[in-house]
């Protein structure tokens, strides 16, 4: 059986890191990190992990915090620990019951316009609706 390998770039908890990080593998953060993130591939950040600023990635799986922008390709999947503040878009996410959000979402299609409607209503009874905005642009481009 021919299995592919997989590469990784990992910070280690008790590990602080301030800069970009760019590559073609996964990112793992199981430590503190400010600054850019930028790959090819998936990011996940841990429970231990710290994340402050922006990070671009095909998919992002956060169990830990994240404060910053994102922008994500495919999927960002946010756990029942995951702490996120910030504006985000990307090609879909899902949030288990648990995980705490706080920002601006862009859901965009692999067409790079919305993939909801831009006006939608909300489930809280002080707002009438949710403005949302169509995006022109292809996360690829951000990648690129």
């Amino acid at each position: 059986m021919n299995k592919k390998s997989i590469q990784l770039t990992k910070i280690e908890k008790g590990t602080f890191l301030k800069g970009s990080i760019e590559a073609d593998t996964d990112i793992r953060i199981d430590g503190v990190v400010e600054g850019v993130l930028k790959t090819s591939q998936k990011i996940f950040i841990g429970e231990t992990g710290k994340f402050k600023g922006q990070a671009i990635a095909k998919n992002i799986d956060l169990c830990g915090k994240l404060d910053g922008e994102i922008h994500v390709e495919k999927k960002l999947f946010l756990t029942e620990t995951a702490i996120l503040t910030g504006d985000i878009r990307v090609g879909s996410i899902e949030i288990e019951e648990g995980a705490y959000f706080k920002g601006k979402c862009n859901v965009i299609n692999t067409l790079g316009t919305s993939s909801i409607s831009p006006k939608m209503k909300s489930l809280d009874p002080n707002v009438n609706e949710i403005e949302t905005s169509k995006s022109e642009e292809i996360i690829q481009e951000s990648i690129a």
